[in-house]
């Protein structure tokens, strides 16, 4: 079984918030600082943020599990 996981390459983002507003599960929100934090464990994997990037900096690495 592949269960994936999210990369954000952060030297490259912007923080330009349009990944946090792709995401229903709350998994991306900017800290007290306006960066973009990721929460794994609220993440559902769908893949939203990833298409909705602008800049193109959010992967997604499979892993056996």
């Amino acid at each position: 079984m592949v269960k994936m996981k999210i990369t954000i390459d952060k030297s490259k983002c912007v923080d330009c918030g349009v990944c946090i507003a792709a995401c229903s599960y709350g998994a991306l929100y900017m800290d007290n600082e306006f960066i973009l934090q990721y929460d794994h464990e609220k993440c559902q994997r769908c893949m939203m943020c990833l298409k909705a990037c602008p800049l193109r900096i959010i992967g997604a690495v499979g892993q056996d599990v």
